[in-house]
């Protein structure tokens, strides 16, 4: 099926199938910030009177049935709410598209609506969903961490700084890659802190972090990408001491910022014992 006819053909599914109450669309595509192209993924969201799997997969057989990947996901997290009932596919289409589906109940769309500021409503049969009057990013913008959310951030990226250091100097380099990969979220995290503080926390950056380079200047965004790892032992040294540079910029920024106490001793004497345990590694 051509991407094109996606949406309109599942409208044409939701009107003639009588448990099918309302289609709902959310994600990049209705959000008017994010890039449009064939890459975008459809994100739609279904509500049933009941959630029978079978009968349902069935009466989307038109758009399903020449997927290359049909994959089962288990629940849906939005923002801090999690909606368990319900049954959600991903799914690769013929060519290449990709297609987000949600079954929910139809008395819960509501709620969903409520909370996901990008959800537009297609169809709604029974005519009493409301609709978000605009449909905006406003509810998926970087939220003001609380103090112990901060505090959390600082405490597990030096933990995690330990850890690189420790498989860097055993050479166990795949250990360190995976543990660097903790150390990268924590330093994303407080990366968001820092734009949220310069924005009035009033940006989208995205579930995975994908707008980061809209919201920083070059020099800073360059820094930031020298501290992506790389399988080489030498090189992962300088990029664990740029992200100890950098979070440490980007924490007492925040915590000035917000009130908060940045752990500058523990900070100083994490980053003096790195520096010793770098200082073995090169005799």
């Amino acid at each position: 099926m051509n991407r094109d006819n996606i949406l309109s053909t599942m409208m044409k599914i939701v009107y003639d199938n009588k448990h099918m109450r309302c289609l709902l669309e959310t994600g990049e595509r209705t959000n008017t910030a994010a890039i449009q192209d064939d890459l975008t993924a459809f994100k739609l969201i279904i509500g049933v009177d009941k959630l029978e799997e079978i009968e349902l997969l069935t009466a989307l057989q038109e758009v399903l049935e020449n997927n290359l990947i049909l994959q089962k996901q288990d629940g849906l997290s939005m923002l801090n709410f999690q909606f368990e009932n319900l049954i959600r596919y991903k799914a690769i289409l013929e060519d290449i598209t990709r297609l987000d589906i949600t079954f929910m109940e139809y008395r819960a769309c509501q709620e969903y609506i409520d909370v996901d500021s990008l959800c537009k409503i297609h169809i709604d049969k029974e005519g009493i969903l409301a609709g978000n009057a605009t449909i905006t990013d406003i509810k998926y913008r970087q939220l003001k961490p609380t103090n112990r959310e901060f505090t959390a951030c600082c405490n597990e990226f030096f933990i995690a700084a330990l850890k690189v250091a420790k498989g860097l100097f055993r050479g166990q380099i795949v250990y360190a890659i995976n543990i660097y990969d903790e150390l990268r979220i924590r330093l994303q995290e407080m990366t968001s802190y820092y734009i949220g503080c310069n924005y009035d926390f009033r940006v989208n950056i995205g579930s995975n972090f994908e707008y980061l380079k809209t919201y920083l200047d070059n020099e800073h965004y360059v820094k930031l990408l020298e501290t992506y790892p790389s399988p080489d032992r030498d090189r992962m040294w300088s990029e664990l001491f740029n992200a100890c540079m950098l979070f440490r910029k980007e924490g007492l920024f925040v915590g000035e910022m917000l009130d908060y106490e940045y752990p500058k001793e523990a900070d100083r004497e994490i980053v003096k014992y790195l520096r010793d345990i770098w200082n073995m590694y090169t005799k």
